[in-house]
């Protein structure tokens, strides 16, 4: 197991990549509540928005 932490083939961004999704992480946590209620918000303007195209069907004319 020590080898296989020593091994340095591979990509050498690991260490990069780590600190990159810690960070957006914290960052989400942080900003939990606000992120929450922007999707809330957007949800319902999307529910409102789908709402209002089914129920104004139409009228075919022949």
């Amino acid at each position: 197991m020590k080898q296989f932490f020593l091994d340095e083939r591979g990509d050498s961004n690991m260490v990069s990549i780590i600190v990159i999704i810690v960070i957006v992480l914290v960052v989400a946590v942080i900003f939990k509540d606000g992120i929450t209620t922007a999707a809330q918000n957007i949800m319902k303007a999307l529910t409102k928005w789908a709402d209002t195209g089914t129920k104004s069907t139409p009228k075919v004319t022949q």
